[in-house]
């Protein structure tokens, strides 16, 4: 998994923790500064000049400080090496929404950046919805899906043409597959998939924005998204949200129409005829 130099990226599953950070082609082993004490992590390497240090803080929650590791792999993509830490979860009921306890401020729940699709239906109509994204809370789900409605990147990576392969009533519609365009496939531009940014944004309010995939497990993100029609709590710490219906909601509530109350099969085909990127 590509991480930038200097910088760190986490995820976790129900029983551990990971934290990979970024360090340059160079580096060796014993340049690594890891030392994890007391709940309190510190997470970085030397450099010619001093130290480099991207994690630094007590942990959010316990974990088995004994049973931490850590391994280095090079990445060829990024043209860096990464290193990763494991470590297992203590009392890992519900995911954390911080890696560190210094970290917790006030959520900044602002719009960062608008983003627009035009969706088509069968009888040639086409509807446009605007969706605000929450780039301080999810930035990096926030940069893929913007990238995938701007249309400055070569297929596949891109929204257009698109169609919505899933729409329940009362529950959300679901689209992006831009693969098979069925709803098994998907793409990102950090490759076949991403993990978990967050789960800090709730679905406390319809036309929440939000990734799903096609095996329907964690760390699984690619292209797929959904929109909720109303709210639904019982996906929170399940689902990725990071970002709203601005304006459009009831476009987005006329195409759950167009699919079973099962969510198995679209009785309507609507697709996405153009997106991009708000100009403000």
């Amino acid at each position: 998994m590509s991480v930038e130099t200097g910088t760190r990226l986490w995820w976790q599953h129900q029983k551990e923790l990971n934290v990979s950070i970024g360090v340059p082609m160079e580096l060796r082993g014993k340049q690594i500064i890891f030392k994890l004490e007391n709940q309190k992590l510190k997470f970085g390497y030397k450099t010619p000049t001093g130290e480099k240090i991207i994690v630094d803080g007590t942990m959010y929650g316990r974990v088995a400080v004994e049973d931490a590791i850590w391994d280095m792999d090079v990445d060829e993509k990024e043209g860096n090496k990464v290193v990763k830490m494991t470590v297992p979860k203590i009392g890992f009921d519900d995911p954390w929404p911080f890696l560190t306890k210094e970290e917790v401020t006030e959520i900044d729940m602002s719009v960062t950046e608008k983003v627009w699709m035009e969706y088509k239906f069968e009888d040639g109509s086409v509807e446009k919805v605007i969706f605000g994204l929450y780039g301080n809370v999810c930035p990096r789900t926030s940069k893929n899906f913007k990238a995938l409605c701007s249309g400055d990147l070569e297929a596949p990576l891109n929204y257009k043409g698109t169609r919505i392969f899933k729409a329940v009533p009362d529950l959300l519609i679901a689209g992006g597959d831009v693969i098979h365009n069925d709803g098994t496939g998907g793409a990102s531009i950090y490759g076949p998939s991403f993990t978990d940014e967050n789960f800090i944004v709730k679905h406390d309010t319809p036309g929440i924005l939000g990734m799903t995939n096609p095996i329907q497990n964690k760390n699984n993100n690619s292209s797929q998204f959904y929109v909720t029609t109303e709210a639904k709590d019982h996906m929170d710490h399940r689902k990725v949200a990071f970002g709203i219906v601005l304006d459009g909601l009831e476009t987005i509530r006329k195409i759950q129409h167009c699919g079973t109350p099962d969510g198995r099969d679209m009785v309507e085909e609507v697709v996405v005829e153009n997106c991009g990127v708000v100009s403000e």
